[in-house]
């Protein structure tokens, strides 16, 4: 009796280019039609829906994934075994430090708020404004680990039927 088991160890060993670039191409494009929905729904216009689901798929998927997931894959493959776990987190990074350099970066409003808070008060973020980047940040993680999973899914994770054990019974 076979059994369909996942295994993964080897796949750095015979890599299939092929399944890791179209993890390239689908896993920035499925978190960016996620975090496109919102508009599907609130105007329930398809053609507002596919210009931010791109916009989103540009910007914050494929960009970072070229500038950062490159490099992490590298990484991943050089000093890391293929893990679900590893790949999930890898995501999340690849699409969180883009957005969180560039709240680093000096040149705030001298004002802002949100819902009625406070978040820039004379060039300066407030308590309320750092939440509001780490919600921010938080959702941004959420999406691309969203992505690391699909990568993995599509790109690392082997689907093989492997026989039952051989044991003998006496």
């Amino acid at each position: 009796m076979n059994t369909t088991n996942i295994t993964n160890d080897d796949v750095w060993d015979r890599p299939d280019w092929r399944r890791i670039l179209g993890a390239f191409s689908l896993a920035p494009l499925v978190p960016a039609l996620l975090a496109s929905t919102p508009v599907l729904l609130d105007e329930g216009s398809f053609s507002s829906f596919a210009r931010w689901a791109m916009i989103y798929a540009l910007i914050g998927g494929y960009l970072p994934t070229i500038l950062f997931g490159l490099p992490a894959l590298v990484v991943l493959k050089r000093w890391l075994r293929t893990r679900l776990i590893w790949t999930v987190l890898t995501g999340g990074l690849v699409a969180t430090v883009p957005w969180f350099l560039l709240m680093l970066l000096p040149g705030q409003n001298d004002f802002s708020s949100v819902g009625g808070q406070i978040t820039v008060q004379d060039g300066q973020r407030t308590l309320f404004g750092w939440i509001e980047v780490v919600k921010m940040l938080g959702l941004i993680f959420c999406l691309g680990a969203l992505g690391g999973t699909v990568f993995w899914l599509v790109g690392l994770c082997h689907y093989g039927a492997r026989p039952a054990s051989t044991c003998r019974s006496t």
